[in-house]
């Protein structure tokens, strides 16, 4: 079966995934924004955290766009690369003060060893996937 739906095994891109990647990472860092905002008088602590955790998925669904992207079964244009990668960055940079903000960051430095083999377990399982489906699109671009 096809992973993308396309035949080839190959993720299909719609042509729209740069800019819903580019459109989530600014929308992670919007509501990042909106968490510092939220800082004064009337601060409300389980809203600050229910923001946060929103701009935490909002992240990692820009990081599974930019991946489509990345691994798009046909030629994609530079545009559409580039706001995959923009998209990549600002929801690094959310996730990074999402984890600092909230102490997950603790947990994450207490994990480390098993974050670091499972990690490297997905990421072989990912490019063995990818490999498997045909020739790189990676080597082209």
């Amino acid at each position: 079966m096809a992973v993308g739906g396309n035949g080839s095994g190959r993720l299909a891109s719609t042509g729209k995934a740069g800019s819903r990647a580019i459109q989530a990472g600014l929308l992670s860092m919007a509501l990042v924004g909106t968490t510092l905002a939220t800082f004064g008088p009337l601060f409300y602590a389980p809203a600050a955290y229910l923001l946060l955790t929103a701009a935490g998925v909002v992240a990692v669904l820009s990081f599974y766009w930019a991946d489509r992207v990345a691994h798009a079964s046909h030629p994609i244009d530079r545009v559409e690369k580039k706001d995959a990668r923009i998209g990549q960055a600002l929801s690094a940079l959310t996730l990074t003060f999402v984890f600092w903000s909230t102490g997950l960051w603790y947990v994450f430095l207490a994990l480390l060893p098993a974050v670091i083999v499972f990690g490297f377990l997905a990421w072989a399982v990912h490019r063995a996937r990818i490999v498997s489906s045909g020739p790189p699109q990676e080597a082209r671009t």
